[in-house]
């Protein structure tokens, strides 16, 4: 009888040190468990479903910083308004095409506050560069409503420039309601600068040969001196909220120099 008990101890101390905790005997981490095949959790191991609670725990929602009455200067898809002085530059030295056929430095996009987005005319997403398209051309009649078609501008960029032609870029935007105003092009790289363009852009595409494997979805303002002043990423954003940015923009370029006018 003596000899089956402990028989029996050694057998739960074996059973013990193999039910999952070899990490607490001699410091090494359990195996990572493979796809597909979900471990138990072990009652042994009292660590264990405290840190399967904390992992399954909602996360609180972050905490707006600016008052209900102001615009919120920054969110996971709106960066925060960048002051003049600490405004990062456009890539603006680099040649493009537009819906025209015109050949145009960038740097001539200076002297009026710009926004800029991006498409391509054979994306399959009717979420993606058809709607970024429909929405400018929205944008497109709120700036001609208020009057400011000739003092801000919308520029839209392909990121396939091997393919759309400037015939193709401008039949795409007129089939999405672009309407070609005094402000508004469309644009494309030229196929050697397209990669090194998006880079230094750091802008959210990746391209597989000619052809684009992903992008994202990104709206940027430019002031008239071609520095960047807000980013809007992955969601589009209201319209409304863009040419009201546009017009603070406008009234940035404006305002130093407005005692001169009419000298």
């Amino acid at each position: 009888m003596a000899c089956k008990t402990k028989t029996f101890a050694l057998l739960a101390g074996f059973l013990f040190l193999a039910c999952g905790c070899a990490d607490q005997v001699d410091g090494s981490e359990p195996p990572a468990p493979t796809l597909g095949n979900k471990p138990e959790v072990k009652a042994c191991c009292a660590s264990e479903p405290a840190a399967a609670a904390s992992e399954n725990q909602a996360p609180e929602p972050p905490a707006l910083e600016n008052s209900p009455s102001e615009e919120a200067e920054s969110s996971p898809f709106v960066s925060a308004w960048v002051e003049p002085v600490q405004r990062p530059a456009f890539p603006l030295d680099y040649r493009m095409t537009n819906h025209e056929g015109t050949e145009l430095p960038l740097d001539s996009l200076a002297g009026k506050p710009t926004v800029v987005a991006f498409f391509y005319s054979r994306c399959d997403n009717e979420n993606k560069c058809k709607r970024v398209v429909s929405e400018m051309a929205r944008l497109e009649e709120q700036m001609r409503q208020e009057g400011l078609e000739s003092s801000v501008q919308i520029v839209l960029v392909s990121y396939t420039p091997a393919y759309d032609t400037p015939a193709i870029l401008k039949a795409f935007g007129e089939k999405n309601g672009i309407k070609f105003l005094d402000g508004t092009q469309i644009l494309r790289p030229r196929p050697d600068d397209r990669n090194e363009f998006f880079e230094t852009l750091n802008h959210a595409v990746s391209f597989y040969g000619k052809k684009v494997s992903v992008h994202g979805i990104e709206v940027i303002l430019i002031d008239a001196q071609g520095r960047i002043a807000r980013r809007y990423r992955t969601l589009l954003p209201d319209m409304q909220a863009v040419l009201s940015d546009l017009t603070r923009l406008l009234a940035e370029a404006v305002g130093p120099t407005a005692h001169l006018e009419g000298r």
